[in-house]
């Protein structure tokens, strides 16, 4: 039971804020097919070497378990509302898209504190978890605004294809309006991450 809270805590950190883990960030721009205002398209490249392993082992672990339990899908959502307020969301789905586990937090981020929302989120508040969301979160967003990103909504988001592939990405808008994102393949069975777009 505890290795599976920690498999979960790890998801959040990996589809929340893969942003500790960046080792540039560059800047194009492409209108979507919606039209909408362009992205900012960001690069966080996770190659292979000691820096970057928690990362590719902990996804690796969340794809394997994920797998393992029936999901299909697994949406990690992050929203500023003001005051250093952050409401965080993790949820996962099964292959019919039926929501099979929502775990749900408050952060206060100038505090330091982070209080779980619902009941699933109780269960996993052990005190290792909680410091390491923290943590993470802290870093993640003092990365992202040391690149001169103010962000107001960040969203990881992982859908199981087939024949051991995923597809992940994460998005976010900045409180000035601009939308970022950032798109992976992932093989499971492999263990690859690889990103959809590249650094030139």
């Amino acid at each position: 039971m505890k290795r599976y809270r920690l498999t979960l805590v790890l998801t959040f950190l990996c589809l929340f804020l893969l942003y500790p883990l960046s080792t540039c960030m560059s800047a194009s721009e492409d209108e979507d097919e919606a039209g909408q205002a362009p992205a900012r398209r960001i690069f966080i490249h996770i190659h292979s070497g000691i820096t970057t392993y928690p990362v590719r082992k902990v996804l690796g672990m969340i794809i394997t378990k994920s797998g393992e339990k029936g999901v299909y899908t697994i949406k990690g959502n992050g929203m500023l509302e003001g005051n250093g307020i952050w409401k965080l969301d993790l949820t996962f789905f099964d292959d019919k898209g039926k929501e099979a586990k929502s775990l749900k937090w408050q952060y206060l981020r100038e505090q330091g504190i982070l209080t779980p929302r619902n009941k699933e989120a109780e269960d996993f508040s052990f005190p290792f978890s909680n410091y390491l969301l923290r943590t993470t979160i802290n870093m993640g967003l003092g990365m992202i605004e040391g690149q001169g990103v103010s962000p107001k909504t960040i969203d990881g988001n992982a859908e199981r294809l087939a024949d051991n592939q995923w597809a992940l990405n994460i998005t976010g808008l900045t409180d000035n309006g601009e939308r970022f994102i950032q798109e992976w393949s992932y093989d499971s069975k492999e263990g690859v991450l690889s990103p959809i777009q590249f650094d030139h």
